[in-house]
């Protein structure tokens, strides 16, 4: 299957007048109409299998009907289908682009689009570009798998003009046998994904700190109640030297509580803060985004 290059330009031919999801789901020109049946119009999957359904009505025979240029299949009626197998890098906007054969050279067309991501909210970092991103993020932990200090429950991470706010939930005090609730924070720089820059927040004092000297930044922390730790900073903050993070666009966020020299009692996501552990991603560039 060819993937279809997205663009904002508009599709046309000499023959047909392109309505780009004319309606909820509705495409049409002079000699035929399309309405995609599924997947919904403007939807999104994580589901690398897509059958793709569409609707085709004409005064005239409609002798078949193409998918990007390959056939489709006749599902009775006036309805055609063709399966889909997305690959991680078919993730973002996928076009449609449906041509009926009324028998003449150049078909009537219609083009519609969905959205396809491996996975919504939580990432890891080789899988990272294929992920879509959330903002807010809520994400709910299960209880009783902490090593006896504060059990994460419930995470909420937000980031609001240029400020990044982590909300921890534990379902016993913070504090539970002399642990820290802190959070850690990647962000890609460059094309490569693996080239990142980040830091702890709140894991050694009210800072923003990533082990190398005069890394120390100011960080928000707060106790609304002896089951909840919020942590934060401004982006503005770490737009110098040695984070050099300037217009992410998204971070890469995890949780978890510790004690003395540095025995982890809980995370969240689930694995090690390392390339085979989960990280919540944390969306700060809205645009090409589903709305």
């Amino acid at each position: 299957m060819a993937r279809v290059v997205v663009s904002g330009a508009a599709i046309a031919s000499a023959c047909a007048l392109l309505l780009l999801g004319s309606g909820p789901g509705l495409g049409a020109t002079s000699d035929a109409q399309f309405q995609l049946i599924s997947p919904k119009q403007g939807s999104v999957t994580t589901t690398s299998q897509v059958k793709v359904v569409v609707s085709v009505t004409s005064s005239e025979t409609v002798r078949g009907v193409s998918l990007n240029n390959f056939p489709m299949q006749s599902a009775g009626g006036d309805r055609w289908t063709r399966t889909l197998h997305l690959r991680n890098d078919f993730a973002g906007k996928n076009v449609l682009n449906f041509t009926a054969d009324l028998g003449g050279q150049s078909g009537p067309s219609a083009t519609f689009f969905f959205y396809y991501y491996t996975s919504i909210g939580l990432t890891t970092e080789f899988d990272q570009q294929s992920a879509l991103g959330c903002n807010p993020c809520s994400f709910r932990d299960r209880t009783g798998d902490a090593r006896g200090g504060p059990d994460i429950s419930h995470v909420r991470a937000t980031e609001r003009a240029g400020n990044v706010r982590i909300t921890i939930t534990t379902s016993n005090s913070y504090a539970t046998g002399g642990g820290t609730t802190c959070a850690f924070f990647l962000a890609p720089q460059t094309s490569n994904p693996h080239d990142r820059r980040g830091g702890s927040i709140d894991c050694f004092g009210r800072k923003i700190n990533n082990g190398n000297v005069g890394s120390d930044r100011p960080a928000y922390l707060a106790h609304p109640n002896a089951h909840t730790t919020v942590v934060g900073f401004a982006l503005a903050t770490i737009r110098g030297a040695p984070y050099r993070i300037v217009a992410p666009k998204y971070l890469l966020v995890g949780v978890w509580t510790h004690g003395n020299a540095d025995y982890q009692f809980d995370r969240f996501p689930a694995g090690e803060a390392s390339q085979t552990g989960k990280w919540i991603k944390l969306q700060i560039d809205k645009r090409g985004l589903p709305k």
